[in-house]
């Protein structure tokens, strides 16, 4: 028998603009072992398909055969006409590069966007989606879930899958079929897709892995149970296990031998005992199959690695380094030039974005080093990173921003120090305000992220984060907003008491991992809401901050600020010369 060919796909429902670094990661190593993979970003196949007049057309239809036309369905049917004429230009506008300093051009082809959106809403309703999924089901209850995958009225995935892309799976001749799955907006999509595939090709073995299952494993092992169109699901990293997954179904290994494999067993649910890749002997991502003309933006941002897990790993509210199995690795410096030029290569890649947990500046610095070789010149690039002492120097963000660097994500968390500490951010917020201002001068655009309602978090202090924002306006290039949450596993789930928590209250459904809790003192976890709340729309209507561009969009409009900006001084520098 020959190798077994495997598919590995990222679903939906995620944003357009940009690949998705996970699944190219796994298909870079099994083809580099020499394994027959291919890959498919169906999150932009699927929606790509949804985003044309005949499927428009096709919405309408089934709007007008429930009977009865809702308000919400007459207004998506007075809309068809107009759409159907100005989705192509919409989308089009968006792939222009001289359109990308045009805010109108911009926020009309959004705005066309959702409205086609909208006509699929109406046909599925009361399901809604866009660059994310809602649905009247749960997405944290299992029973919820396996409710939604069948749901043949408001589901907008099976009659795609089962007309469209099934049957292609199926003529590809594949024999293991992997889904990956980050964020819970994508449970339905993955889930619908392996359901189909499952009735229409049995024979066919389904594994499901990412974050978004590893964050689950608890609850799904506590449950015993695991979602019902699945084989197997891979645990924290994927590269090894996949590869020890196919040679098991070659019968080459024992189900025993997988690491990190999650199955059903007479006994009930066995998840194998979890191994961490070694980041060193990796190859760069592949992004060689995914359609990468096709998504929204003029230029493709190539996601990176630069790191697994966080050097920090300290944030007493924070899980995210879980799914790498809390193990920090960093990759050598010169893998790190090396990937870059791989991705530039082979697909032309000079935009890209490196989403570490928190980019070490060691290693900003070698990409900015990289980015002034004559082999790196030309790209741009943006990352997420913790404020540290040397982005107060301007000879580290010059160099930084002479190399390529447009953006730079932070989570700020808060700007009063009490609660920074309490939390074991380990930032002093001089470091932020010069760290801002040096950025500023240097032309790195500036992204900040921040909660309120830490544990003990007065409303004083959350006020100082608000005025922080206000007095670093100039300096400050976007922000966003949000409120605690109380995850399972963060530090201060552990170790409640520590951090202020007098009490933790289990969440009602099965598959969540958020709880609720009550305070010793300060804000409560309602009063945190509600403050985010009332930030959130004050920020909305902001001259300055309003704007929701998505990070990609931002990165590629800064670039285009500052060759703009460059192109204009050497037109006067050449005129003064002449």
């Amino acid at each position: 028998m020959g190798a077994l060919k495997t598919l590995l796909i990222h679903p939906p429902q995620f944003a357009l603009y940009a690949p998705f670094l996970a699944v190219p990661t796994v298909t870079a190593y099994v083809r580099e072992q020499g394994y027959p993979c291919d890959q498919w970003d169906l999150n932009l196949l699927a929606n790509r398909r949804m985003l044309t007049p005949e499927w428009l057309s096709r919405c309408a239809a089934k709007i007008r055969a429930r009977g009865e036309i809702t308000a919400q369905g007459q207004a998506a049917l007075d809309s068809l006409e107009r759409v159907v004429a100005e989705l192509p230009a919409a989308l089009a506008d968006l792939k222009r590069k001289e359109n990308l300093l045009e805010d109108a051009v911009l926020e009309h082809s959004f705005s066309t966007i959702d409205s086609a959106y909208a006509i699929i809403n109406a046909a599925f309703a009361p399901t809604e989606i866009s660059y994310n999924l809602k649905m009247r089901y749960a997405m944290d209850k299992f029973d919820d879930i396996e409710a939604a995958i069948v749901d043949e009225q408001e589901n907008p995935y099976l009659e795609l899958y089962r007309e469209e892309f099934v049957p292609r799976i199926i003529a590809g001749g594949y024999d293991l079929v992997g889904i990956g799955m980050a964020f819970d907006e994508q449970l339905v999509g993955g889930l619908s897709l392996a359901k189909v595939l499952k009735e229409m090709a049995p024979e066919i073995h389904i594994v499901a892995g990412g974050t978004l299952l590893t964050k689950l494993s608890v609850s799904l092992q506590k449950l015993n149970k695991m979602f019902s169109p699945l084989d197997t699901v891979i645990l924290y990293e994927g590269e090894t296990p996949i590869i020890k997954l196919i040679e098991h179904l070659s019968g080459n290994l024992s189900r025993e031998e997988v690491p990190n494999l999650l199955y059903r067993t007479a006994e009930g649910l066995h998840a194998n005992p979890m191994g961490n890749e070694k980041i060193d002997e990796l190859p760069a991502p592949d992004y060689g199959g995914f359609p990468l003309d096709q998504y929204l933006l003029p230029h493709v941002i190539f996601p990176m690695l630069t790191t697994r897990g966080c050097y920090w790993k300290k944030c007493a509210f924070c899980t995210h380094h879980h799914s790498y199995g809390w193990e920090y690795r960093n990759r050598k410096k010169n893998k790190l030039a090396d990937d870059v030029y791989a991705l530039q290569s082979r697909f032309g890649a000079e935009y890209f974005y490196f989403v570490d947990e928190a980019v070490p500046p060691s290693n900003l610095r070698v990409l900015a080093e990289y980015g002034l070789t004559e082999r790196g010149k030309g790209i741009r690039w943006f990352g997420d990173m913790r404020f540290e002492r040397h982005l107060m120097e301007d000879d580290f963000n010059k160099l930084l921003h002479d190399g390529g660097c447009r953006v730079l994500i932070f989570g700020m968390e808060s700007a009063n120090q009490r609660v920074l500490d309490h939390m074991l951010k380990g930032v002093e917020i001089e470091t932020m305000s010069e760290s801002l201002k040096s950025m500023h001068k240097n032309r790195i655009f500036s992204i900040l992220m921040y909660f309120t309602g830490f544990p003990t978090e007065t409303v004083s202090e959350a006020q100082d984060t608000v005025k922080f924002i206000e007095a670093h306006r100039e300096y400050i290039g976007a922000f966003a907003q949000g409120h605690f949450q109380l995850l399972e596993g963060a530090p201060v789930h552990v170790d409640p008491e520590a951090y202020g928590v007098t009490s933790i209250i289990p969440p009602q459904n099965d598959l969540s991992t958020e709880y609720g809790y009550t305070v010793r003192s300060g804000l409560t976890q309602q009063a945190a809401g509600q403050i985010a709340d009332a930030i959130g729309r004050r920020r909305r209507v902001d001259t300055k901050f309003g704007q929701n561009w998505s990070r990609e969009l931002i990165l590629l409009r800064e670039s285009a600020r500052y060759d703009m900006h460059k192109s204009q001084l050497e037109n006067m520098e050449a005129a003064l010369a002449g």
